[in-house]
């Protein structure tokens, strides 16, 4: 091998980050630790993290977007991660940021819960900060009585801590949200056909989302 020269025949440097010199190989970044190395991530060679919760994190994260999350606060985030990160890094990055910096616990569910049915979902522009927010001013709940939470079009699904479930009911049930009255009751087995049904049609309809993604790059400013 020649002196000075690397052993992965390494192109002129294209991008930088993290205030060094990101390598392109055969015009692909390097991948798994290879990248990582390059950041100084001491990696191991075996697989020691639990790739199968990995996934199951992933398609939860799917979930969530496609179902609870508002767009307009994630676009900008996205606004601000396709300003700073090239586009070949992005999938670098988020796997980066999930691998190494998900520090937050998730969300805890209450031991023994109860999943309410509430009558009011996206099409009143509904997110589960606003549902979380009306449980605990008006419901009496606090925040760690709160599980999942599942927003469709017309109306939505939430855990509560079981004990406490009749009394969100009672406090709850006819009154009006955002000028409109709302039915909140304890979800029946019908229900849950018309969630199943709701949620087909959610996990296909991106409507919300734009493709920027998988348009060409913006100008790197």
């Amino acid at each position: 091998m020649t002196k000075g020269k690397s052993p992965y025949n390494v192109n002129p440097y294209l991008f930088f980050a993290f205030g060094k010199p990101f390598p392109v190989f055969n015009g692909l970044f390097f991948r798994g630790h290879h990248f990582l190395k390059e950041f100084g991530v001491n990696v191991k060679q075996n697989n020691d993290f639990d790739e199968a919760g990995l996934e199951s994190t992933l398609q939860d994260i799917v979930r969530r977007i496609r179902s609870e999350v508002d767009p307009q606060e994630l676009n900008k985030v996205r606004h601000i991660f396709k300003k700073n990160v090239p586009l070949f890094m992005r999938s670098y990055v988020a796997a980066y940021l999930l691998r190494y910096n998900s520090s937050k616990p998730p969300r805890r569910r209450p031991n023994a819960s109860s999943t309410l049915f509430i009558s009011i979902g996206k099409n009143r522009r509904v997110f589960p900060r606003d549902l979380v927010q009306m449980l605990i001013t008006a419901g009496n709940l606090q925040k760690h009585e709160i599980g999942d939470i599942k927003i469709l079009d017309n109306y939505s699904f939430v855990e509560v801590e079981e004990g406490k479930s009749a009394g969100v009911i009672t406090l709850l049930d006819g009154t009006n949200f955002r000028g409109r009255r709302i039915t909140v009751n304890f979800a029946k087995k019908r229900d849950d056909k018309l969630e199943d049904e709701e949620s087909a049609k959610v996990s296909t309809g991106d409507d919300n989302w734009d493709n920027e993604d998988s348009q060409e790059p913006e100008s790197q400013k």
